[in-house]
């Protein structure tokens, strides 16, 4: 599930791009992308679990928070709090396809990307951005998210909960 950012970095402006160019096709385009935002949830599961396992950590470590120093919500916080939160809208049909939305969601995934990057490159690191993922897993990773595209579509598609899917009156 850590994939599931890096295919959707990938992915989403493609779709956008061909939304754009391909205006007869462009529901079918709009329904993958409203699958790519859904999926964007086991990524949020994924952040959830990580901070609850890092909970999990300090309270075995009987690690206490410091109640005398002032917090403060910052750009860094806002951001990671939208990126768990924002996918869920996605399961609302009516802008599960919206692109602006999306946009947001891929500019929120991007800065995420650069600010490990910047990290990193400070920290000297020769490896550089470092993922969940180990390169040598790449195709592996890449069929498992097309094959949760593929099934979370065929999924909605019974249901009818593709953007563009007509409902029978």
């Amino acid at each position: 599930m850590e994939f599931f950012n890096t295919a959707y970095i990938f992915l989403a402006p493609i779709l956008i791009a061909l939304s754009f160019l391909f205006k007869n096709k462009k529901q079918y385009i709009l329904n993958i992308l409203a699958v790519a935002n859904v999926l964007l949830i086991y990524h949020s599961i994924f952040i959830i679990r990580q901070f609850y396992a890092f909970a999990q950590l300090a309270k075995n470590l009987h690690i206490q928070p410091n109640t005398t120093q002032e917090t403060t919500t910052g750009w860094n916080e806002i951001k990671l709090l939208l990126t768990i939160l924002l996918p869920f809208l996605f399961l609302i049909k009516r802008i599960s396809a919206n692109r602006i939305l999306s946009l947001l969601m891929l500019f929120l995934l991007i800065n995420n990307w650069l600010y490990q990057l910047i990290i990193s490159l400070q920290q000297n690191w020769s490896v550089g951005y470092t993922t969940s993922f180990y390169v040598y897993q790449l195709p592996q990773q890449i069929m498992h998210y097309i094959s949760w595209l593929i099934f979370v579509y065929a999924l909605f598609w019974l249901i009818k909960k593709l953007p563009y899917q007509q409902t029978k009156k």
